[in-house]
């Protein structure tokens, strides 16, 4: 048995597609321009080529040492995953993954905190798990939204609550910055998904805070199943570049997963 854990970090020009046994996978890290350690990551847990978990965590913007919370996320996913007492079952696993990275994040005792989503991936079902505003989107081939994860923010429970309407992602809200929940937090509350059923080219999606802020929840999911699927996220690409410049620029990091049913 063969486990690879892959951390993502860096500014990509473009996305960068990756294939596995189980699906095909695009992913996207981009830097704001301000001239800051990039406070995004992605990290991908692939064992005998299946990919098995991604997570994505986002630095909290104002808190010191954003960059090394997210690299706590990386150390606490290696450590757990390529224990030999790692867990056959990977809900332990993830769930085991993010308490470390609590724990290191807390450790810092900087004030750090980063947001945290991710998806288990087994065989025809994910589950997925979020801390804070990042979002994550279960989708079927043809676009229904099987799961959206609800953002832990005043923003996130204006919508849920349906005081704001989702089509005004632009509004100003209060305090919007406020994450209310993350690693980091005392006490940190882990959003916990039942078993998502998943079918044949199924879509998982999940991105940093700066996407639902800037796009619809039509215009993401547009984005991501509309068109042949290698050139989604180059449109998606060029949608950011051009809806976010005129914006105050944050990390936005993203990452895009098409499921095969193996038969």
């Amino acid at each position: 048995m063969s486990i690879n854990i892959d951390f993502h970090n860096s500014a990509m020009e473009k996305p960068i597609p990756y294939s596995f046994k189980n699906g095909s996978l695009w992913l996207y890290p981009h830097p704001s321009e301000w001239d800051k350690p990039m406070e995004d990551a992605i990290v991908t847990v692939s064992r005998d080529e299946e990919l098995v978990a991604i997570f994505l965590s986002d630095g909290m913007g104002g808190h010191a040492g954003g960059d090394k919370a997210v690299k706590a996320m990386h150390e606490s996913v290696k450590k757990v995953f390529e224990s030999k007492s790692a867990s056959k079952n990977d809900r332990e696993n993830v769930l085991d993954a993010i308490e470390l990275a609590d724990k290191k994040v807390k450790e810092l005792k900087t004030g750090a905190g980063a947001t945290i989503v991710a998806f288990e991936i087994g065989k025809e079902f994910t589950r997925s798990y979020h801390a804070g505003d990042s979002v994550s989107y279960v989708l079927g081939s043809r676009g229904k939204i099987k799961y959206l994860s609800m953002e832990h923010s005043p923003r996130g429970h204006a919508l849920e609550s349906g005081l704001v309407h989702e089509d005004n992602v632009h509004i100003y809200i209060k305090d919007d910055h406020e994450v209310s929940n993350g690693l980091g937090f005392e006490p940190m509350s882990l959003e916990v998904s039942q078993k998502i059923e998943l079918n044949n080219q199924d879509l998982l999606f999940l991105s940093s805070d700066n996407m639902p802020k800037n796009f619809t929840e039509e215009e993401i999911v547009s984005l991501i199943s509309t068109g042949e699927f290698e050139k989604r996220m180059d449109t998606f690409h060029e949608q950011m570049n051009e809806k976010i410049k005129d914006i105050k620029k944050d990390d936005t990091s993203v990452a895009l997963f098409k499921y095969n049913l193996e038969k």
